[in-house]
Formats: structure tokens, C-alpha cells, sequence
């Protein structure tokens, strides 16, 4: 894939995330259904916890080299249920709107998502809660 095409790719991969059907959506970025079902299974908590979970990147904050692209932006969501694992871990569901900042590393093989790596701020998400303070 060219650079341009591992952005509309991506640009697609996240449009699918972001909708309502986001399980089914993202079929088509999964190199199989196995593949599909574990990552799904995986995300359905998080996305149980944020149902209105929104991902927002610009042009400018996406980098492309051949089937590989680095990206960041600002996730939204509200938090409505206990989310089981990392930070999150424990807080009770405030339902607080909440945004955060993550950056994504993904790898592409004949456009199917075959590497994904996600660092996330968690730190201002758990100060957003009220976990932690924030800074003066």
C-alpha cells in the first residue's frame, strides 16, 4: 500500500470504529474471523464502559510509510460502566463526559490490520474522574 492509501485505510478503519456498529464494521480491517472475535471480544468492555465513544484525528497528525501509519488524536467518551482492566480499574462509573489523548501504531497487510499497538492517557482520564488531582 502506499502512504496515501495506509491513511484512507486508517480513515476507514476509524469511521467503522466510531459507529454504532462498530463490531460488524470492523470485519473488514480483521485478517480473519478469529482475529475479528478476539479483538472485538477484547474491545466490547471498554465500549461497554464509553458507549459513545468517538475517535477524532487530523490529516496532519497521521504518518504513512508503505503498509505501516502512526497516529494520534483525541478520543471522547462517557463513562457509564466500570471498565475491568488497566487504570480504570475499579473506578466507579461517574457518567462524566471524558477525553483523552491515545496514540495508535498500526501495520497493514493487503488491508487487513495485522499489528496494533495503543498507548493511552490514562493519567487524564483517571484526573477527569476525580482519581486523580489535577495539576495547578
Amino acid at each position: 500500500m502506499s502512504p496515501e492509501e495506509t491513511k484512507a485505510r486508517t480513515k476507514q478503519m476509524l469511521e467503522a470504529l466510531n459507529s454504532a456498529d462498530w463490531d460488524n464494521q470492523l470485519r473488514a480491517f480483521s485478517p480473519s474471523p478469529e482475529a475479528h472475535d478476539e479483538s472485538t471480544s477484547e474491545m466490547r468492555p471498554f465500549r461497554e464502559a464509553f458507549p459513545d465513544y468517538h475517535f477524532a484525528v487530523n490529516d496532519e497528525d497521521m504518518v504513512a510509510e508503505s503498509d505501516r501509519v502512526v497516529f494520534w488524536g483525541t478520543v471522547t467518551g462517557t463513562h457509564t460502566k466500570e471498565f475491568p482492566v488497566g487504570e480504570l480499574a475499579g473506578v466507579e462509573a461517574a457518567g462524566k463526559k471524558l477525553a483523552w489523548y491515545e496514540v495508535h501504531f498500526v501495520k497493514y497487510e493487503d488491508g487487513k490490520m495485522v499489528e496494533h499497538l495503543l498507548m493511552v492517557d490514562g493519567v487524564s482520564r483517571l484526573q477527569q474522574l476525580g482519581v486523580l488531582p489535577m495539576p495547578e
